[in-house]
């Protein structure tokens, strides 16, 4: 990993307690969502925070007050997954927190987060009175941050794979959200 000469630590926040992954340094460490400490754990330790989630009934609004709440005053939010999984009302209140002059009364704990990359959002495209237009602790994408010049070149190679698991084996297709997967 290109970052790890300057001391970058990957943390990993998972319901799965075991996967099948090579056995390398990363992620550094594990925690789980089992465990409401775990998740605790993960939010105060991070400084980055990046959400991957896909939209599903048990990941709406996971991120949450509570969570933003959980989050180092200096965390960086950033959400790639499904707009769905993140409370957007606490996290634009987390922000503007984050622009309010400082009493030095702040503490970890508090509602405030010092930013925020958003490739996914709710609705899409956001209204024109939308706050995160305005804010400057916010950077906007145009829901393209995983297109790459191998994307398509990627999704090709996983949909024959899951052609042939499917239909050929009858094994649940890789990277599955709904239904038999893995």
């Amino acid at each position: 990993m290109r970052l790890y000469p300057i001391e970058v630590a990957f943390l990993s926040l998972t319901r799965y307690r075991s996967l099948s992954l090579p056995q390398k340094d990363i992620p550094s460490t594990w925690y789980s969502t089992d465990s409401p400490s775990s998740i605790h754990d993960f939010y105060s330790t991070a400084d980055v925070v990046v959400n991957t989630l896909p939209a599903t009934s048990a990941t709406e609004l996971y991120v949450n007050a509570e969570a933003f709440k959980s989050m180092k005053n200096s965390a960086i939010y950033v959400s790639i997954g499904r707009g769905q999984t993140t409370d957007q009302d606490a996290l634009i209140e987390a922000l503007q927190n984050a622009l309010k002059p400082l009493t030095g009364e702040e503490k970890e704990g508090d509602l405030l987060i010092s930013g925020s990359s958003l490739d996914v959002t709710v609705p899409e495209p956001l209204g024109k009175d939308s706050p995160l237009y305005t804010l400057p602790n916010v950077v906007l994408t145009p829901h393209m941050s995983g297109m790459s010049s191998q994307y398509f070149v990627r999704a090709m190679e996983l949909f024959a794979q899951n052609l042939d698991r499917v239909v050929v084996k009858g094994e649940g297709g890789l990277n599955a959200v709904r239904g038999k997967g893995e």
